[in-house]
């Protein structure tokens, strides 16, 4: 019994032995990749860097690899510089560029793996670009509302002064594309990857336009869609039925061009339209737009606005006056005013009439005006100047609202002394068997000429000449380039050793307690 006793216990004190053993913290071998760490961007030729601790045998070297996958691993390089730290270089030129695992692995005095370690998400970026910051693509630089007189052009390079000299970048303008015109250069005679460069835009056309950078070494990029537009939009508008009429409904059609850039918008009465908004494919700045509208007794006015892509907005309005809906009456009443019958030979006889609109709704009158014999004629709305000759017969088209009534002048010549009976007919164009007329003589007279006197010639001054001052040239400050300022990288803490725990402690006093019990049974 004592002896199984014994086996028992000295079984128990084997157990805590080993269990003591390996829950007491050791030294560990380990090997720690302090750059690049996870999550960084590298370019051209990177450092890698790497230390070890906790090697009893250590050899003296570490190895760097790269991998896609974290599963196929490629050798970079070995590092054996005696105990560390390590530091070795990578030229991440001759990989594609790509997001990448390292790993970094030590090697204990039998030339095993002891310890590794890795980064994750790598980047190679070995893109070499320039890139305007300013202005980006679809950017207002000036309008009718915010009017401004400078552009200010930025350009960043990439990577470029890993691997050559960017010394200057050429900013250029252009409205298709492909023909450019240059704005300026920025010259900085060093190694920059900063560019500004600041243009007045007074002489610039409102337009849309294409703004590209050039550096030294052929980098180049674009930005499209810089809108310099301080004109407003046109806007033509109309209606179907015209501004008076008895019908229910009317179209209200019309076309919306932006000056320098394309129309946006356009709005019926505080409603964004989009219905039949349409481009004209020769000109994308050209809109028609087209909407049927119901139209109620009395007047009827509708607001047309357009906006273009510089933020421009223009306003129209027209005033449709619907009229019962009892069939409508057409009609015209000629009356001669004013009558200058008798002229000389070769001169001008005037008549003036009024036509007035008799029938229910507006109309429009075509009048004519017809002789016989050697007179010719010109018909001539009062207060809007005709640029028609005079010839053997007149028009004139002249539209009146319900009741309204307008003037117009007949004038005839000829050559010929004798007297011409004249007929001047208006016909209605809402029923053109609706006719008024009337029927005025013009008599034209020989006068004896009056003998013309000598003139008398009055001597021509001479003129003073005129001293024109010599403009001062407006001299344009040069701008001072900002020095990029490159970050200081933060140096990587040294971890402390750790210090053995309780479970030491634990051990010992568990086999002092054993070998009291072995002791005191022996007794």
């Amino acid at each position: 019994m004592k002896r199984k006793t014994s086996v028992i216990i000295l079984t128990a004190i084997l157990v805590l032995l080993v269990f003591a053993v390996f829950a007491m913290p050791v030294s560990a071998q380990s090997v720690t990749l302090d750059y690049p760490t996870d999550d960084t961007i590298i370019s051209s030729v990177s450092y890698l860097n790497a230390t070890v601790a906790g090697f009893t045998d250590f050899n003296g070297n570490v190895t760097f690899y790269y991998s896609l996958d974290n599963s196929t691993w490629t050798f970079i390089c070995n590092s054996t510089t005696g105990g560390g730290p390590f530091s070795e270089t990578w030229d991440t030129t001759q990989v594609p560029d790509d997001v990448y695992f390292l790993n970094v692995t030590a090697l204990n005095a039998s030339d095993l793996v002891a310890a590794y370690n890795f980064s994750a998400n790598i980047t190679v970026d070995n893109a070499k670009w320039v890139n305007i910051t300013s202005p980006v693509n679809i950017t207002v630089i000036t309008n009718a509302t915010s009017f401004k007189t400078v552009i200010n052009l930025n350009a960043t390079t990439h990577n470029a002064t890993a691997f050559s000299k960017v010394q200057n970048a050429t900013f250029w303008n252009s409205t298709d594309g492909v023909n450019w015109v240059e704005i300026g250069i920025n010259d900085t005679s060093g190694n920059y990857t900063h560019f500004n460069l600041s243009k007045s835009i007074t002489t610039w056309p409102n337009e849309t336009y294409f703004i590209k950078v050039v550096t030294n070494d052929g980098l180049e990029n674009v930005s499209e869609n810089i809108i310099i537009d301080n004109a407003l939009p046109t806007i033509t508008v109309g209606s179907s039925a015209g501004t008076y009429t008895y019908l229910e409904s009317t179209t209200i059609s019309g076309t919306a061009y932006g000056t320098g850039s394309n129309i946006t918008k356009i709005t019926l009465d505080g409603v964004v339209f989009t219905g039949n908004l349409s481009a004209d494919t020769a000109d994308q700045r050209n809109r028609t737009y087209s909407k049927s509208f119901s139209l109620t007794i009395g007047s009827n006015t509708f607001t047309v606005i357009a906006t273009d892509a510089a933020g421009n907005s223009k306003t129209e309005t027209i005033t449709v006056f619907r009229y019962t809906s009892a069939a409508p009456t057409y009609g015209s009443q000629l009356t001669v005013r004013e009558v200058n019958q008798s002229t000389d030979a070769g001169g001008i006889s005037t008549h003036i009439f009024d036509i007035k609109n008799i029938g229910s709704v507006q109309d429009t009158f075509m009048i004519e005006a017809t002789s016989t014999g050697n007179v010719t004629l010109k018909l001539e709305e009062t207060g809007v100047p005709t640029t028609a000759d005079f010839a053997s017969s007149a028009q004139l088209s002249m539209t009146l609202y319900e009741a309204q009534e307008k003037e117009f002048k007949l004038y005839s010549t000829s050559d010929e002394a004798n007297t011409y009976s004249i007929n001047v007919v208006a016909t209605s164009q809402g029923d053109t068997t609706k006719k008024s007329s009337v029927l005025v003589n013009s008599e034209f007279i020989s006068i004896a000429p009056t003998p013309t006197p000598t003139p008398t010639v009055t001597p021509t001054p001479t003129p003073t000449p005129a001293v024109t001052p010599t403009p001062t040239p407006y001299v344009y400050p040069t701008p001072t380039p900002t020095p990029y300022v490159y970050p200081t990288p933060t140096p990587v803490p040294t971890p402390s050793p750790p210090v053995p725990g309780f479970e030491a402690v634990f051990a010992i006093l568990t086999i002092a307690a054993v070998a009291y019990l072995v002791r005191r049974r022996e007794e």
